[in-house]
């Protein structure tokens, strides 16, 4: 081939190459080249795929952790569309701790709705004549878990409650009671604590028990001070002073700048006998604790009868539940008319859910949720509080209701199981609800609550993330929402079972994957 043919052949080649080019550019164009707006949407995903896919990474990195070698994560974290970001064993049932308290409150503001109130009456069961009530006074209870308590502003303590009734019972013109102060607590069956509860938590506030009737939280207050030397019995002192309870007192005071152990040991189910024990230095400053007491209901009866009597009414019988009465009860055969000398009223849910969620408290949910079994099974049980729920949770997600065993409102009991995904879906739930902003802020939050927890000092946290934390022996948990750098909502939840490390080591790795969140950008 001589070269002039050759280099001939290249040209027409080149340019038969470069028209067909054109000709397949223009066919394009004309029919179907990506707009501008396709190629950035395909990039939008593209990015937030490698976002989600980097985000995987870094969790994993977190949960697979060597310290956790023991442990089992089920974490679960999904858009605000229900679409999962990432998940790890979120299908599994793991004990939640306090956790449980989402569920309760979430059935419990949807339930019951976020006005209701708890209505307690103190009655007269009997004729009033010459200063006399020939019958009973009666404390008609409705499960209220705020009665007589301290921690809420213009309500009345306990104290300032008592106060107020004997005040009322007196300008009724009473002076003297033949029959007995009774709390009828009935709304509540007999079942004072749950089922699984730890022995060893009954003592402490936090396991105090519930009643249709509970005063003050049904706890008592102990202030505890050094005796005069070392070996000497401490000084016990309590608040409300009462004679419902009797105390075994063996704290000792040991030698200056020594442990401080002092505190309940024990109090056996069905007792009011309190042991103390352990110890605290001479030169100890006094320092006050609280413990639960059993039987909210007689424990409201105890102490209304004491104040009454310390102000001069005179009160016959002994202080009586409704429910300890001889058959068929007095209160409801009498067939005169009762006469309401007092209503009280409690803070609406909204306002409760609020007390169970930013300090978790037990004894409040599980008011609450023995209060969903009057309102929906017509009984306040523990067991059918948990058929409320149950049945409150099957009408929006019946694929993971069944996976729920609870026992409790509050997550106290160990046999309480969930999965992560569930709490997701309660959660899902709850943002798509009428009262989500009421909901959610009754979550703790960076900057309000947990001041100390170092995870939660971030500044990308605060004010953005609004979770409940959970903890009992060897689990840790966080479920809630949290927003992404670019304001996408998320719900999350982690919980971790079976930890052999410090609660702060796990606290560390949950706060590490929460800030991931906060500050990765996940839109599409």
């Amino acid at each position: 081939m001589n070269r002039h043919r050759f280099v001939h052949g290249i040209l027409l080649f080149a340019t038969t190459m470069i028209m067909a080019g054109c000709g397949t550019r223009a066919h394009i164009g004309a029919v179907g080249e990506p707009s501008n707006q396709a190629i950035s949407a395909g990039a939008s995903k593209a990015s937030s795929e490698s976002a989600e896919a980097q985000l995987s990474e870094q969790f994993d990195r977190i949960f697979s952790d060597p310290d956790f070698v023991t442990a089992f994560f089920g974490v679960r974290v999904e858009r605000a569309d229900g679409s999962v970001i990432y998940d790890r064993n979120g299908e599994k049932m793991l004990m939640p701790a306090s956790n449980m308290k989402v569920v309760t409150t979430a059935a419990a503001l949807e339930l019951l709705g976020a006005d209701y109130k708890y209505e307690t009456r103190l009655e007269t069961c009997g004729k009033i004549a010459d200063g006399k009530l020939e019958g009973d006074l009666v404390i008609v209870g409705s499960g209220d878990p705020s009665l007589g308590t301290w921690r809420l502003e213009n309500r009345h303590d306990g104290d300032a409650l008592l106060a107020d009734w004997v005040a009322k019972v007196k300008g009724a013109g009473i002076n003297e009671i033949t029959g007995a102060v009774v709390a009828d607590g009935r709304v509540f069956t007999a079942g004072y604590i749950a089922e699984d509860w730890e022995y060893g938590d009954l003592p402490f506030w936090y396991a105090a028990g519930t009643s249709g009737v509970n005063f003050s939280e049904n706890v008592f207050r102990f202030t505890t001070a050094p005796g005069a030397k070392v070996g000497d019995k401490a000084l016990l002192t309590f608040k409300p002073e009462t004679r419902f309870f009797t105390v075994s007192n063996d704290v000792l005071t040991t030698t200056s700048k020594g442990a401080r152990t002092a505190d309940i040991t024990r109090r056996h189910p069905g007792s009011n006998e309190v042991i103390f024990g352990g110890t605290i230095a001479v030169d100890e400053e006094p320092f006050e604790q609280r413990g639960s007491i059993w039987d909210g209901e007689l424990y409201a009866a105890t102490l209304l009868t004491e104040a009454l009597n310390r102000a001069g009414v005179k009160v016959a019988g002994p202080p009586a539940s409704a429910r300890a009465l001889p058959k068929p009860v007095r209160i409801d055969v009498y067939t005169g008319d009762r006469r309401v000398l007092d209503t009280v009223l409690s803070p609406p849910v909204s306002e409760l859910i609020r007390i169970v969620n930013k300090t978790s408290h037990n004894f409040y949910a599980d008011c609450l949720f023995r209060t969903l079994g009057v309102k929906m099974k017509h009984e306040g049980s523990y067991a059918a509080g948990g058929d409320a729920v149950h049945e409150w949770l099957k009408k929006f997600d019946s694929q993971d209701a069944a996976s729920l065993h609870i026992l409790d409102g509050s997550g106290l009991a160990r046999r309480d199981y969930v999965t992560p995904r569930l709490m997701c879906a309660v959660l899902q739930h709850m943002r798509r609800n009428p009262d989500f902003e009421t909901y959610k802020t009754t979550f703790p939050t960076p900057g309000q609550e947990y001041k100390d927890r170092k995870g939660w000092k971030a500044p990308e946290l605060v004010g953005n993330l609004y979770a409940k934390t959970g903890y009992i022996g060897q689990v840790r948990s966080l479920s809630g929402y949290v927003t992404s750098r670019d304001g996408e909502l998320l719900v999350l939840s982690m919980i971790a079972n079976n930890l052999n490390v410090p609660i702060s080591r796990a606290d560390r790795a949950i706060d590490e994957a929460v800030l991931l969140l906060a500050t990765t950008n996940l839109k599409q």
